[in-house]
């Protein structure tokens, strides 16, 4: 993990991995940090057996995996968790913080050791990096589960929370109050809460709740100590608040002050909206169920932008670079992608291409994407009436839970997410860093759809080849037409119901996208050059074989033959294996004469 962008988020309550019976783990584990440690658990039925929890994790390939709050909150007793088997009120989002720097103890398997609770997460944390995977956290210093209560306002009243004009407390949280960060020892509480997290638990990022009621001077310290620590932990937030405040909006760390913050990110509400329609309106749809207005287009384009200021779109950017863009069409927070989907009124059937098109748009999108767990088999919060949960932060498990019989059932979904997000992995091309490259390189194609699809080209250079991805949308006559680059070959990697990052079929010329699918093409190039089909060297020499050899893919995995011995002089064939970040083996060959001896051929004019 070099950049920001390297990161492909998935986000997790604890409990949500482990509490359902397919789960298939230890059942003392089930809702605690140890059940996020526990590998080798699957789910079989009718002969077919898939991943689940850690490994499932693991096999989809998200490099980072973001916890809701983790951290000692309200409104669950971790007493009754542990002894009364009759209590009923065990899931919380946690976004009521009680004790900041506490674990919380409804995770451990026992809550009377303090240290248990610390053992337990760190064994977790050290599972989920054994499998390549970094620890995010969700913190809630935006305000405390209780007011007049709280530990802050009986240490000084008054001090720690934001007041309003007449003695009550602020409620930009919505919760009640705010606190008060701008002020000095409630930022160092901030501070030392947030280097104690990085360092003790080695976690590699934290999720601002709320952030906008942060001011914009924190922020910039937090930003600065942490990333001493560490360059590459991950900082981002909620660029909002959940009400009105007393803090004076020239401090605020919200959408308009970004730009002020070093290295911190925020959630792009334009493209999530864009995308699936509002979350404040359950029945709008977005541009995958059919608008085809300029403002979706637009904010889509925003997105695939990676949220810089270009003249290719229209909307007022306020992220200004990539790696302080949080592209995501699905979180904890409102409706799952696939109740949203059945809300807009599509029909299950239809619901996996537009699921699958959705979080296409954002892993072949610049900036840094954003996952919700369960999104890659079609994650629903079903209501025991019917309906569903918009707002499920004290909703029982059975609502909550991640549900491991459902990947079964939509494998096919699961299958095409890891493949999109092995792309993205594989090339560098998704993950531009900087606004300058991304606007010179990337430039939206002409497609026979207008607003009904979406279609772009990242150029390629010297070791990158060129990528088209081509969104398709409700298509006039079923398919979008998009000419492709005179002369180039490209591999088509996903289409309909189909994806593979080393490749499905090869195209030139024009390509022909489906209804609702997301292609993506690569431009077929070679990865290194030989430079001679045949090298002398004179005997007794040493000789590299790769000084025969250009690379132009910095990415590719290289292997030579040895099989040369220049002490004895021949001719010797050299054979190069180029794996390609996607996977792709080719076999290069050349010939080597070791001069010398027998094998030195002296011809003089005259023949003689």
């Amino acid at each position: 993990m070099t950049n920001p962008t390297d990161y492909i988020v998935w986000e997790l309550h604890v409990r949500d991995l482990t509490t359902h019976s397919s789960w298939g783990g230890n059942p003392a584990w089930a809702g605690k940090f140890l059940g996020l440690s526990q590998a080798g658990t699957r789910y079989t039925s009718k002969g077919v057996t898939v991943t689940t929890g850690l490994d499932h994790m693991a096999e989809l390939g998200i490099n980072a995996v973001q916890l809701l709050p983790i951290f000692d909150f309200g409104y669950v007793d971790e007493i009754q968790v542990a002894t009364n088997p009759r209590y009923t009120n065990t899931f919380n989002w946690g976004y009521m913080p009680y004790h900041f720097n506490t674990l919380e103890g409804s995770y451990s398997t026992n809550p009377f050791d303090g240290a248990n609770r610390i053992t337990e997460f760190k064994t977790a944390v050290q599972a989920i990096h054994d499998k390549d995977i970094r620890v995010i956290m969700d913190v809630v210093y935006n305000h405390t589960g209780e007011s007049d209560t709280s530990n802050f306002h009986r240490i000084m009243p008054g001090y720690y929370h934001r007041l309003t004009s007449t003695g009550g407390f602020s409620n930009g949280s919505g919760t009640g109050n705010e606190t008060a960060s701008e002020r000095s020892m409630t930022r160092k509480f901030m501070l030392d809460s947030l280097k104690f997290w990085a360092t003790e638990y080695n976690l590699s990022g934290f999720r601002f709740d709320l952030m906008a009621l942060h001011d914009v001077e924190t922020m910039n310290q937090i930003s600065d100590m942490l990333h001493e620590i560490d360059p590459t932990i991950v900082i981002y937030g909620e660029p909002w608040n959940g009400g009105t405040t007393t803090l004076s909006g020239s401090l605020e760390a919200d959408k308009d002050n970004l730009k002020n913050i070093d290295g911190v990110g925020a959630f792009s509400d334009v493209v999530r909206d864009a995308v699936k329609g509002s979350v404040f309106n359950a029945a709008e749809g977005g541009w995958v169920q059919g608008r085809s207005d300029d403002g979706a287009v637009n904010g889509i384009k925003y997105g695939i932008l990676g949220g810089i200021a270009s003249s290719k779109h229209n909307i007022n950017a306020w992220h200004l670079d990539p790696s302080k863009t949080i592209n995501y069409v699905s979180a904890h927070d409102n409706n799952t992608l696939f109740d949203k989907l059945r809300l807009t009124g599509v029909s299950v059937a239809n619901a996996e291409l537009l699921q699958v098109q959705a979080n296409a748009i954002i892993l072949t999108s610049q900036g840094v994407p954003f996952l919700h767990a369960g999104v890659e088999f079609m994650r629903s919060k079903p209501l025991q009436g019917g309906g569903y949960d918009h707002n499920s932060y004290e909703s029982p498990d059975s609502v909550n839970q991640l549900r491991w019989d459902r990947k079964l059932t939509y494998l096919n979904v699961f299958e095409y997410y890891k493949d999109l997000i092995q792309i993205r992995k594989d090339y560098q091309q998704f993950r531009m860093t900087s606004a300058s490259e991304i606007d010179s390189r990337i430039s939206f194609l002409p497609t026979n759809q207008g607003n009904k699809a979406i279609a772009f080209k990242i150029e390629g250079t010297a070791t990158q080849p060129e990528v088209i991805v081509i969104h398709s949308q409700k298509a006039s006559g079923g398919l979008t037409e998009v000419s492709l680059t005179p002369g180039k070959n490209y591999r088509i990697l996903t289409t309909l119901e189909s994806s593979n990052p080393n490749g499905l079929d090869v195209v030139n010329g024009v390509v022909f996208v489906p209804a609702n699918v997301s292609m993506i093409l690569v431009e077929i190039t070679e990865p290194i050059a030989v430079e001679n089909e045949l090298v002398k060297v004179g005997k007794g020499k040493n000789y590299d074989p790769a000084s025969n050899i250009t690379v132009y893919d910095s990415s590719a995995e290289i292997h030579y033959s040895n099989f040369h011995d220049t002490n004895v002089p021949g001719f010797y064939a050299v054979t190069v294996s180029v794996k390609e970040s996607f996977g792709k083996v080719t076999y290069y060959h050349y010939v080597l004469q070791v001069t010398g001896g027998s094998f030195d051929v002296q011809l003089n004019q005259g023949g003689n």
